[in-house]
């Protein structure tokens, strides 16, 4: 699998990049707690700490930030098993579908709300898409609680034991939701027939504001950080939770 070959060129209000210090990850970590506190007060409950996982090394985290304040504007964890297995292999059984081999794991997606925030959770989905294509990963596995779950229908994904199976995780701390999972490749033709908009955005136009190459090379991740000492702890913005 290679770059997509872009013919269109389009700025954004915002930057998306992958972020690997524990100060850039705060500040993903930040918008992600405001989002389950207000949406699964069972999350904010049993996680008040930061997630550990997040630095584990098959794991990237995916942040959106506005380009005029520097703040963060929304997030999305990554998880791989090409050097290790991920928890949810172990949790739930794959052997009746197709899934097997390479695998990202998206979770813990947020996005700010209103207009920006639906452009950011459509970028998010990109910087996902270009992240499985430059690790070669077959398989983008997503777990979701209803009703969030049908965003990602939309996209072409299948539900793991049916629609209506919700599985209690240890690795999801214990919060009954669904799994769902879709080829990598599927994934462009199913958007192509059915979303040609969304197909365009992430299929047909290059966004110089998504870095996603030139992060798993190495880089991206030492970009000098705008002011967060006026951001609040639990930020006043009201952040959309579309994927646990």
């Amino acid at each position: 699998m290679n770059k997509p070959r872009f013919t269109n060129s389009e700025s954004l209000p915002f930057t998306v990049r992958i972020v690997r210090t524990s100060d850039l990850i705060q500040r993903a970590e930040i918008v992600r707690h405001n989002a389950f506190e207000r949406h699964d007060h069972l999350f904010g409950t049993l996680q008040n700490d930061w997630d550990p996982s997040d630095r584990e090394k098959n794991c990237s985290i995916l942040l959106a930030e506005d380009k005029q304040s520097g703040m963060p504007i929304g997030s999305l964890r990554l998880a791989d098993n090409l050097s290790d297995p991920l928890a949810i292999e172990s949790e739930v059984d794959f052997g009746t579908t197709e899934v097997a081999g390479s695998m990202l794991l998206a979770s813990r997606f947020v996005v700010v709300a209103g207009p920006t925030g639906a452009v950011a959770r459509n970028a998010l989905w990109k910087a996902m898409f270009l992240y499985a294509l430059a690790h070669q990963l077959q398989w983008v596995v997503a777990i979701a609680k209803p009703p969030r779950d049908r965003l990602y229908r939309r996209l072409g994904f299948s539900y793991l034991g049916g629609e209506d199976q919700l599985f209690v995780l240890p690795s999801n701390l214990n919060i009954p939701a669904k799994v769902q999972f879709q080829s990598v490749l599927r994934l462009a033709t199913t958007t192509e027939s059915k979303y040609p908009e969304f197909y365009n955005f992430v299929f047909g136009t290059h966004h110089p504001d998504i870095d996603i190459f030139s992060s798993v090379r190495g880089g991206g991740a030492n970009r000098r950080l705008s002011d967060l000492s006026n951001f609040p702890s639990r930020p006043t913005l009201d952040f959309e939770l579309l994927g646990i």
